[in-house]
């Protein structure tokens, strides 16, 4: 899985393909986390490995996920920067 993100992690700018801000270019910042989902669920990946999960076992699995999460989701990843 880590093979498959690791060409979007350590990006320096990025271009929306869709939505409000389509084609316009954004810097971004140096923060090394990145949100990965699969069918299992949701995993923090960092410096190219884990950050509490593993491979199969996701910090948030599928069947958690709902709107409910997203400020769940929000306020774990402050704890990184």
């Amino acid at each position: 899985m880590l093979d498959q993100v690791s060409k979007y992690i350590h990006i320096d700018s990025f271009v929306p393909t869709t939505g409000s801000h389509k084609d316009e270019r954004f810097q971004a910042d140096d923060s090394p986390i990145c949100l990965v989902m699969d069918q299992s669920g949701i995993y923090i990946t960092s410096e190219g490995t884990f950050q509490g999960c593993t491979a199969g076992e996701p910090v948030w699995g599928r069947e958690q996920l709902d709107h409910h999460l997203v400020p769940v989701i929000r306020e774990h990843l402050r704890s990184f920067v």
